[in-house]
């Protein structure tokens, strides 16, 4: 193949989006870089089908409307540190694309090379051994490649692609030490080869399509789940350091839920579950350490198209206009009513492995009729979100204060003074 079009491009976006979901959980279960969260995969297949419904919705099948629908598509779906990285990918992919309407491997080779510009720029402090490495080494060598063989083709550039992608992988635990104790590579580059690996099998022949029948079934009967999704992070103790025993506790689980992920690092265990008894998943951890955090969530209820949760009522902003807007990520009713007291205008609902997405942010930003409007994120991964929603919003001035956690949230909210000038 010496060239691709807008046919052929969304294609390889199908494919590509069927192979993140069908790896979802296994990229959830290498994620212990920033924290063990375990969401990384989740968050990437969320923002990817995001970029794939507005592809399908537009009908498209021109070049340039493909890539530009699918990078807005996944910027207003992005969610996390790694979707909104994604994201950033695919934009500069679509502005490499341009107004073409075919491309060569040359072009698709400058078209992912500037993705990986973009993704660097979109970080403030880039870390090596991550997504963004993966993106970046994959490129170069693609890219020159391409200048060493100028008629590749299309399928011989994938292939050199993924060959790269893979081995720079690899090598994310030699830059990234937490990694190498945890014995994984990195959950958003693995996410990354696996969409490239989407691509390279549409071009080759072999469109990755979204499970089997059986498998689309059992898909029917998760989602419409009872019992509870339960989540912990667990501290081991010192005599539990020496008891736990991963692939022990691993099949203990098995007896107890379904759908489990298990993450140790060093002295930390998170494990998540979907189970009918969720006292006794608490149970078993407790054997070997006290929690650092427990989260239990009612399956059914957790089933919702959007974490957007107003505090207000969602009506249409009030015709007075206001000097200052705040708006909060929180999750529970309790904080919500908690920062709904300091003058947070509008809780996202939100937080560790919830993460909202720049859509959500947006949706909130136009409940807010004020001049200025202050995003307190309350949570390292969700950052990056709050300020692609204020990179696409116009008429507004939105700031974004990089608060970690909610104590850092409410500080901020109890400290604000509305009678100072912006």
């Amino acid at each position: 193949m010496d060239k691709i079009d807008g046919k052929i491009l969304r294609g390889m976006l199908e494919s590509a989006n069927c192979n993140l979901n069908n790896h979802k959980e296994e990229i959830n279960s290498l994620n212990v870089f920033p924290v063990p969260d375990g969401d990384t995969g989740t968050n990437m297949s969320m923002t990817f089908n995001n970029g794939m419904t507005e592809v399908r919705k537009s009908g498209s099948e021109q070049l340039s409307v493909v890539a530009k629908t699918a990078s807005r598509g996944m910027l207003m779906g992005a969610r996390g540190n790694s979707g909104v990285i994604l994201s950033q990918i695919f934009r500069g992919i679509s502005q490499a694309v341009g107004d073409h309407q075919e491309m060569q491997a040359a072009d698709l080779s400058k078209a992912i090379f500037n993705g990986a510009l973009l993704a660097y720029k979109a970080v403030m402090r880039p870390t090596e051994g991550t997504i963004l490495t993966v993106v970046r080494e994959s490129s170069e060598y693609a890219d020159l490649y391409i200048a060493e063989h100028p008629e590749t083709s299309v399928e011989e550039y994938f292939d050199m692609l993924c060959k790269e992608a893979k081995a720079s992988l690899d090598r994310t635990p030699e830059l990234l030490p937490i990694l190498k104790e945890a014995r994984v590579v990195d959950s958003g580059g693995c996410g990354l080869l696996i969409v490239f690996e989407g691509f390279k099998a549409f071009i080759d022949g072999n469109p990755i399509t979204e499970a089997t029948e059986q498998m689309n079934a059992q898909s029917l009967l998760n989602s419409r789940k009872t019992g509870y999704n339960a989540e912990f992070i667990l501290r081991l103790s010192e005599q539990g350091s020496h008891l736990f025993k991963e692939e022990k506790f691993r099949k203990s689980m098995g007896q107890l839920g379904e759908d489990i992920t298990v993450v140790l690092d060093r002295d930390l265990v998170k494990y998540r579950l979907h189970t009918m008894t969720p006292g006794e998943a608490l149970n078993l951890g407790q054997r070997y350490g006290e929690f650092d955090r427990i989260q239990i969530d009612n399956a059914e209820q957790e089933q919702h198209p959007s974490i957007m949760d107003d505090v207000q009522s969602e009506e249409e902003p009030t015709a007075e206009s206001k000097e200052y807007g705040i708006i909060a990520v929180a999750a529970g009713d309790g904080l919500k009513k908690l920062f709904a007291e300091y003058r947070t205008d509008v809780v996202v609902s939100g937080g560790q492995t919830m993460n909202p997405s720049t859509e959500d942010f947006v949706s909130a930003i136009s409940h807010i009729n004020a001049k200025h409007i202050f995003i307190l994120p309350n949570n390292s991964n969700i950052i990056m979100a709050a300020n692609a929603a204020a990179d696409v919003t116009e008429n507004k001035d939105i700031r974004v204060i990089p608060t970690t956690s909610i104590p850092q949230g409410l500080s901020a909210c109890i400290n604000f003074n509305p009678e100072c000038s912006c």
